[in-house]
């Protein structure tokens, strides 16, 4: 999924003159889920082969993009990352156990030097600025819950989580075009058209149907993965062997099939820049 997925955003993002509106989403989409099903992939297959070893490593994603909160979406993607962000930069400089002031500051450092961990580039700045924002506004609005008197479990609070979703996945797919676009003019000249504040230069890329296609699979396979699987946990143990005993042969052939002919053009993983 990730190499057919680059093969459609590289042209995108090397012309962001002849993006419109939906374009420049879709574009960004694109790579969004490019670098999930890259990164979750080969951290997947880090995984495997060291158990082959004997070697247990912890888990690197968990279905980050059905989170509900950009915390929450920290708490998904590239754990290990997250993890070490906490522990040696986060609580280092006095985490939440300070004034509110500081905490916020705190946060916004963190994912600074978090973006400067990928690249010493005005992109990365600005991502890791943007995710500091994202985690300070979601502090902020916990404590207007708070204010408010919003209760867990009440109907607004469960209206307000499910709200999340659909905002923190528009949100996080806003930062990639920071994290992606090759220049930093690109980036805001992308970001700008997707608020709509520019129109496109030149000759409008059109993004085929088959091309939209591969899109909305990638997106499906990626928010109801963890549904499915969860299903399957629920059946329990003589449930779980005679309903995906058959399911699972057929994902399977599936998977050869596909792999063999919508296999893509092989490409580099994406984190080996980084």
């Amino acid at each position: 999924m990730a190499d057919n997925l680059a093969g459609l955003v590289e042209p995108l993002y090397a012309h962001p003159e002849q993006l419109n509106f939906f374009t420049s989403w879709l574009a960004t989409l694109a790579f969004a889920l490019q670098i999930y099903f890259d990164f979750s992939g080969y951290s997947e297959m880090a995984v495997g082969l060291a158990r082959m070893f004997g070697v247990t490593l912890p888990r690197n994603f968990l279905y980050p993009y059905i989170s509900r909160s950009v915390k929450e979406f920290w708490q998904r993607w590239h754990i290990t990352l997250s993890r070490w962000l906490r522990d040696y930069l986060y609580i280092s400089l006095g985490g939440s156990h300070c004034s509110f002031p500081r905490n916020m500051g705190n946060l916004m450092i963190t994912m600074l030097l978090g973006g400067l961990w990928h690249g010493a580039g005005w992109n990365f700045v600005f991502w890791g600025f943007l995710h500091g924002s994202y985690l300070v506004g979601h502090r902020l609005l916990l404590h207007v819950y708070t204010w408010a008197g919003v209760t867990a479990g009440s109907v607004t609070d469960r209206t307000l989580s499910w709200l999340g979703w659909p905002l923190t996945f528009i949100l996080v797919c806003f930062t990639w075009v920071f994290f992606r676009a090759n220049t930093f003019p690109d980036a805001w000249h992308i970001s700008a058209t997707m608020l709509g504040l520019t129109q496109p230069s030149g000759t409008i890329h059109v993004i085929r149907l088959s091309e939209q296609m591969i899109i909305a699979a990638a997106l499906l396979v990626a928010l109801l993965e963890p549904h499915i699987v969860a299903w399957f946990q629920r059946q329990g143990p003589l449930n779980w062997w005679r309903v995906a005993s058959p399911v699972r042969g057929f994902a399977y052939a599936a998977l050869v099939l596909a792999l063999v002919v919508f296999g893509g053009d092989t490409q580099k993983f994406i984190y080996f820049d980084f």
